[in-house]
């Protein structure tokens, strides 16, 4: 999302975008379907877990090759990578913005999307209805 708001700021800063499982803008809609569809009540509670259990289910989610880890790494991993939890909520929590405040700018640069077929966060059809979206020549 971050290169999108840059592409959109400063167009001359920016001559192509390359993307890979992400979203232009992540509104009410889209956040929903995919906790729904993930079994998380929030964002917070799906990427910042907080039990051993937790994160394997998120790695085990977001990884295409399942990968044998040791206790010990996930629990290194815990201890890391999630501190300041109340920040990195109060940030997912400002990521998701209304349906109706919603809008997908006119990009003036190429657009590559790359997404995976077994994408779990965001599934292949939101790729492709952000292929029709975009009103710039995004690349197949």
């Amino acid at each position: 999302m971050v290169a999108f708001k840059l592409a959109e700021a400063r167009p001359s800063l920016v001559r192509s975008l390359v993307v890979t499982g992400s979203v232009i803008t992540m509104t009410d809609s889209i956040n929903e379907a995919s906790l729904t569809r993930l079994g998380a009540a929030s964002s917070a509670e799906l990427l910042l877990p907080e039990t051993l259990e937790r994160l394997k289910a998120l790695l085990k989610m977001s990884m295409y090759k399942k990968l044998w880890f040791p206790d010990r790494f996930y629990k290194d991993y815990l201890e890391v990578m999630f501190d300041h939890r109340k920040e990195r909520r109060e940030l997912l929590e400002g990521l998701v913005i209304s349906n109706r405040d919603a809008r997908i700018p006119s990009f003036q640069q190429k657009i590559m999307l790359i997404w995976g077929e077994n994408d779990n966060i965001f599934n292949i059809e939101l790729a492709k209805k952000m292929r029709e979206y975009a009103s710039s020549p995004v690349a197949r």
